[in-house]
C-alpha cells in the first residue's frame, strides 16, 4: 500500500461522521405519532398556542 491510499484512509477514520438529530422530532405531528399527544405549546387540535396576548 503507498503512502498516499494509507494517508487517505487514516484521514477517513479521523472525520467525525454525523448523522443528524436522529431523536429529534421534526414536526409536532411526529411528536403526536410517538407519544399520543401534542407537544408542549400546542392545543388539543394540534393548533400552536400563542401566549403573546
Amino acid at each position: 500500500m503507498d503512502d498516499e491510499t494509507w494517508n487517505n484512509i487514516i484521514e477517513q477514520k479521523e472525520r467525525s461522521i454525523f448523522y443528524g438529530n436522529m431523536g429529534t422530532l421534526a414536526t409536532p405531528l411526529e411528536f403526536k405519532s410517538k407519544y399520543g399527544e401534542w407537544p408542549p405549546g400546542y392545543d388539543e387540535n394540534g393548533n400552536k398556542i400563542d401566549n403573546k396576548k
